[in-house]
């Protein structure tokens, strides 16, 4: 048997596994959206624990085992953070870590973390184990791999003791980050980092001399990646594929194109604010009211998240806006109803939105043969959402004004200046319509004349030229996923990218 095994391939066999377990203090801040909280640094334990392989080979996905996320508080920050009133407590949270190889660098978010419902103990220390699945990394070269923990982002909900009910009973705290805080409820949002001079490296994974393989997904920026669902693909081919996406990196990785962070399942949106934002409509998108027809108002503070693609029809591809996968998704911030209108089977509600949507990484082959990258930078104006119902039939419209503007551009890899200036020469006239009521969410659809770009190249060289006949023109069509609004003091849900 023995002599038998030594002559069988080792394909398929199981490879080796090291622990990785760490134990470090760490300073928490309440986030800026969380509203009310904490005002000073809290101070907490936090050990994590996980499995990782001995070795890897370049090409192929390097997976880490189940990760776990034990945050503990003493009786007295547990008191401060969730209020000396709370009965039980759980949470989300997002684990941020250094993938480092060589002298390459990248950051993987590591979402999706929760811990079930706990009691807040009269004595001792709170600790709630946050668990989750993680993501693979891929790189292109041999040299250990290291994974350092860093940044930890916390959302917690706690629950105080209802009077009401029997006092040895503890109220039920199982509804989820996207159900609103009851008024017994309170919902905390911290950033940690670690304190300085704590050791948080994880584990290091041997990636020894072999047979270069290419992972599945090129990283962003590279040149295979201009052929990719960011940069690439035939006109009726333009969205995106799963796993396309900006390295699946909370910072990007234009400057690690050796390693490739697999995205996690899905990103998160900040807590929605408390107050509704203060802007004016725009009343040249007003439809027409039919006679007799009174006008009111609600106001309210409510959020979305709205993902999708615009498409570049010169460069024959396509760019991200507001990828779901990324780490930190934005939304769009509703005054819900500052106008709304009434009449005989017909009800209008028109809200101000404040987009806030991240910088894209975009890659083409430019004209077809030189690959090109760029990041783009969404300069919007305030939006005027549209939702009416008429006839029974509900449909949703959302009009503003936005600029592009262009940075990190690299042509082959080699950075070219453009200057902090390089954009639209005037605001875009954005208009999207979709079939569906608002608050529940649908396809938004449109199509942008891209301008002619201006200030590109600084004093050294005028660029314009260049950015205005590869990009500028009509004919570029935009698909936008609106996710289901939400209220004030929750995280808003993050929809799928659009399907053609």
């Amino acid at each position: 048997m023995a002599l038998l095994a030594a002559l069988l391939p080792s394909t398929g066999s199981t490879a080796r596994e090291q622990a990785a377990r760490v134990s470090a203090g760490y300073l928490c801040e309440p986030s800026s959206a969380a509203g009310e909280s904490a005002t000073a640094a809290t101070a907490v334990n936090v050990g994590i624990s996980a499995t990782f392989p001995e070795t890897g080979t370049p090409g192929e996905p390097i997976q880490p085992g189940a990760l776990t996320v034990r945050v503990s508080l003493t009786k007295a920050a547990a008191g401060e953070v969730l209020g000396e009133d709370a009965a039980t407590v759980e949470g989300s949270a997002a684990l941020t870590t250094e993938v480092a190889q060589n002298d390459e660098r990248a950051r993987a978010r590591w979402t999706g973390l929760s811990a079930a419902g706990a009691p807040v103990p009269d004595e001792g220390e709170l600790e709630l184990a946050h668990t989750g699945t993680v993501p693979p990394v891929t790189v292109r070269s041999p040299g250990d791999l290291t994974f350092t923990a860093d940044r930890l982002d916390l959302t917690l909900r706690s629950a105080a003791r209802n009077e009401q009910s029997d006092p040895g009973t503890l109220p039920d705290t199982t509804a989820g980050d996207d159900t609103p805080p009851g008024p017994d409820q309170r919902l905390v949002q911290l950033t940690c980092a670690p304190r300085e001079g704590e050791d948080t490296r994880l584990a290091s994974v041997s990636v020894p001399e072999g047979a270069a393989g290419e992972p599945d997904t090129p990283p962003s920026g590279s040149a295979d990646a201009a052929r990719g669902a960011e940069g690439g693909g035939g006109p009726e081919d333009r969205a995106p594929a799963d796993g396309a996406q900006d390295g699946g990196t909370a910072d990007g990785d234009a400057d690690a194109p050796g390693i490739a962070v697999a995205p996690g399942q899905r990103g998160e949106a900040a807590v929605c604010p408390a107050e509704p934002p203060v802007g004016e409509l725009d009343p040249e998108r007003f439809p027409e009211p039919p006679p007799g027809s009174s006008e009111g108002t609600i106001g309210a503070s409510l959020c979305a998240v709205p993902v999708g693609y615009a498409t570049v029809r010169k460069q024959d591809g396509a760019v991200l806006i507001n990828d779901p996968r990324r780490a930190e998704v934005g939304m769009m911030h509703l005054n819900l109803g500052q106008r709304t209108v009434s009449g005989v089977d017909y009800l209008e509600s028109d809200s101000l939105g404040l987009l806030d949507f991240p910088d894209s990484a975009s890659a083409f082959l430019t004209f077809g043969f030189q690959p090109v990258s760029a990041r783009i930078a969404f300069e919007t104006e305030p939006a005027t959402v549209v939702n009416l119902v008429k006839a029974g039939r509900a449909t949703t419209s959302v009009g503003y004004y936005q600029r592009l503007r262009l940075y990190d551009v690299r042509v082959n890899g080699v950075p070219l200046e453009v200057g902090d200036n390089c954009r639209s020469a005037h605001p875009m006239d954005t208009e999207l319509t979709g079939a569906y009521p608002f608050m529940e969410g649908g396809l938004l659809k449109g199509e942008i004349d891209i301008p002619p770009f201006r200030g590109c190249g600084g004093e050294r060289e005028d660029l314009d030229p260049l950015f205005t006949a590869a990009v500028s023109g009509p004919g570029n069509v935009l698909e936008i996923q609106q996710g289901p609004v939400l209220g004030a003091g929750t995280a808003p849900t993050v929809p799928d990218l659009p399907r053609r």
